[in-house]
């Protein structure tokens, strides 16, 4: 029996009434929309109603490499084939099929060269007694779509104790690893680096890799313990290699921030959390739910709740005990279906002051937020100031700022500048 919460989130609506509804609305038919439609189909095969909505949504569409770009840049090339399958007539009259196939092949190669470059990683670690955690990637592939490579991933990332991240990156430094200076060393910039920044960036044998030292750059989001998420972690298989990862609750906790502190830019993000909260049986949502509530992150859990269904169609009810009356969601639909076609055209200065706003807005993470957009490593590298004039970098920042929000108001900028004259 639902109850009046789910009631009051709206999670008791029928998807396929939903989306017959958002069609009626949504005229002509966009390419996010059909991305959105055929991702549907792929990760929920749904029958009724729905299905035969969402198909009858795709056969509208009129540019499919247009949907096929956007799927590569929102990294689900391999769903939206997946989904397309189920209308087999449609897929053939598409032309797309080749080179959907030919990009599902070369995210499987990069995953393969990105599995020998995480057991070297992990096995580097563990030869000096180093616990180290992967963080999405080639696990949660495994564990969400039954297959490591079908869940595309830019890079290999590991969590460590914030003690032991130096050591780390020593041993990675010393087994083949290069680390990307992203500005200039020194004393100083290193600590406020260390402080603000959460990751630090290296190039290897598996491609890219990111080491963690905490999860994200402003630990007020999502910060629990090492030695707590070490204590309770899982163990994904793959091939004959165990892999560490977090427990499930935890995982998605980290996958929640993880996307509300992007703003939810990437629909993989989205996909994955879809799938997860579809086959969550209610004891485990209840559980997720008041952990979400003892971490002040309920608001974070309302949008993405919102946003599976809205916008995935995912089949899931809101928890009893998930207090929504009154609650909106900090990520409109709306608006996020312009920002998944355009990228997010947002200044990076107004992309984080929303960060700042919407996500944990404590007065500790106000104040991180405020300290971080005081200087950046961008700010380093335009503008090399030695270590004693490193406060200098403060007053700066207004005039970059500047030069940021007129490069929004004024994106064709580059198209009025004269081409460079060729040297021959």
């Amino acid at each position: 029996m639902p109850s009046t919460d789910a009631a009051a989130i709206g999670l008791g609506r029928s998807a396929g009434a939903l989306s017959a509804q958002k069609m009626r609305a949504a005229k002509p038919f966009s390419v996010v929309d059909a991305l959105l439609a055929a991702l549907r189909l792929g990760l929920f095969h749904r029958q009724g109603p729905a299905w035969e909505t969402d198909a009858a949504a795709l056969a509208q569409v009129a540019d499919w490499s247009a949907v096929a770009a956007l799927a590569q840049r929102h990294q689900v090339s391999c769903l939206l084939l997946k989904g397309l399958r189920t209308q087999g007539a449609l897929l053939a009259a598409s032309g797309i099929e080749s080179p959907l196939k030919k990009r599902r092949d070369r995210a499987m190669q990069r995953g393969l060269q990105q599995l020998g470059g995480l057991r070297q990683a992990l096995d580097c670690l563990a030869a000096h007694d180093i616990p180290c955690l992967v963080l999405k990637g080639l696990p949660l592939s495994q564990r969400l779509y039954g297959h490591p490579l079908l869940r595309d991933a830019v890079d290999i990332d590991l969590l460590v104790s914030p003690e032991s991240f130096h050591a780390a990156e020593r041993r990675l430094l010393d087994n083949g690893w290069r680390k990307v200076a992203k500005f200039r060393e020194t004393p100083v910039r290193n600590r406020w680096h260390t402080r603000f920044v959460a990751d630090s960036h290296y190039i290897g044998p598996g491609g890219n890799l990111e080491l963690h030292h905490r999860f994200f750059d402003n630990p007020h989001y999502f910060n629990a313990k090492f030695e707590r998420l070490s204590a309770r972690a899982a163990s994904v298989t793959i091939g004959n290699t165990s892999f560490p990862t977090m427990h499930e609750d935890d995982d998605l906790l980290y996958l929640m921030c993880h996307g509300a502190k992007h703003l939810w830019t990437n629909l993989k993000w989205l996909c994955d959390l879809a799938l997860i909260f579809a086959n969550m049986p209610p004891p485990r949502l209840e559980r997720v739910a008041a952990r979400c509530r003892e971490a002040k992150l309920e608001p974070i859990l309302i949008s993405t709740l919102k946003l599976c269904r809205d916008a995935l169609g995912a089949p899931l009810q809101a928890p009893h005990s998930l207090l929504v009356n009154g609650k909106r969601s900090a990520f409109p639909i709306n608006e996020l279906k312009y920002t998944w076609s355009t990228q997010g055209r947002r200044t990076r200065f107004r992309r984080q002051l929303t960060k700042v706003l919407l996500l944990r807005p404590n007065l500790r993470s106000l104040l991180h937020g405020a300290s971080t957009i005081l200087t950046t490593p961008r700010d380093w590298r335009r503008f090399d100031l030695p270590d004693p004039l490193f406060p200098l970098y403060v007053l700066l920042r207004p005039l970059l700022w500047l030069e940021a929000e007129l490069k929004g108001l004024f994106p064709k900028h580059r198209s009025l500048r004269r081409p460079a004259k060729s040297c021959s």
